[in-house]
């Protein structure tokens, strides 16, 4: 024998109403509606007060106040407790607790993991996967942020692509870097810098509030061994090479740097002048090669 719930005079949960909507759970949509009388096309709510206010299209929210306040936005996609709950933009997918809560911009979002993008406002175009990927971001827009603590605190940057735990997890307002690995330019609670490429774990993690821009380091623990120092357009390629100033080459394991007299390699204009050398280690040994300004 089969049991049902189901009261004579109700519609079956099971089936979709005459505009193809799926509302399963307390407050799905207006209480005082039946499911009868709904008319906003194609939505699929389960869950309390999931999708309860919106009048947008091709919806799907699963979860306690899934999109709740979702008012216009259409082709959305929010599963989790709380997901997309201020969401009003369109082509979302906001999948776990918390996912993407506030998010009140234009859309084109896609936050996976407990609270990524939780407090994300006027922010779009924006990839975050992983628990508190991409939390705190506001109004930046077109980061992908790939793992558990990824662009913790970014806030207004754009165009960052910071892969790994906790990459790039202190920057706040900097974009346009590329930063790959466990804890990768993450050294301190206020970390400044663009147009940086870091690759490596730990690479990057000296690096505190002052400015660390058009740098090329990659390495396990590449980059400025200690904070404090503002280091600009250097290379460090190797395990702990750690460039201490602005124009400095390192390269190799434990490599220090290359001496520049104090200034880039534009800085001499004679043929012939000395450009300082490039200290290399070659398995414990260091090799100091010469370096001229072409003839």
């Amino acid at each position: 024998m089969i049991f049902s719930s189901v009261q004579p005079s109700q519609k079956p949960l099971n089936k979709p109403d005459a505009d193809a909507n799926y509302l399963i759970g307390g407050a799905t949509s207006n209480p005082a509606v039946s499911l009868a009388e709904v008319s906003l096309p194609l939505r699929t709510a389960l869950g309390g007060a999931a999708l309860q206010l919106t009048t947008g299209l091709q919806n799907v929210g699963v979860g306690f106040h899934a999109g709740s306040s979702n008012t216009v936005g259409i082709q959305n996609t929010m599963l989790g407790y709380n997901a997309g709950e201020a969401s009003v933009g369109d082509l979302q997918t906001l999948v776990g607790a918390q996912a993407g809560r506030n998010n009140t911009g234009s859309g084109f979002n896609t936050f996976i993991g407990g609270r990524a993008g939780e407090t994300s406002s006027s922010a779009s175009s924006n990839v975050a996967v992983g628990a508190l990927a991409a939390n705190a971001l506001t109004t930046g827009n077109d980061n992908v942020c790939v793992g558990t603590n990824s662009g913790l605190r970014l806030t207004t940057a754009s165009s960052n692509v910071l892969v790994g735990h906790g990459a790039g997890a202190y920057l706040t307002t900097d974009g346009q870097n590329i930063i790959q690995g466990d804890s990768s330019f993450g050294g301190s609670s206020n970390c400044t810098g663009t147009s940086n490429v870091v690759i490596g774990h730990n690479a990057g993690s000296g690096v505190d509030t002052p400015s660390n821009s058009s740098n090329v380091w990659i390495g396990a623990s590449a980059g400025p061994a200690s904070p404090g120092a503002a280091v600009q357009s250097s290379v460090a390629i190797g395990a702990a090479a750690n460039p201490t100033a602005s124009h400095q080459l390192a390269i190799g394991s434990v490599a220090s740097y290359v001496a520049t007299n104090g200034g880039p390699a534009t800085y001499f204009s004679s043929a012939g002048s000395s450009l300082g050398y490039i200290e290399l280690n070659l398995n414990g040994s260091f090799v100091r090669i010469a370096v001229f300004a072409q003839p």
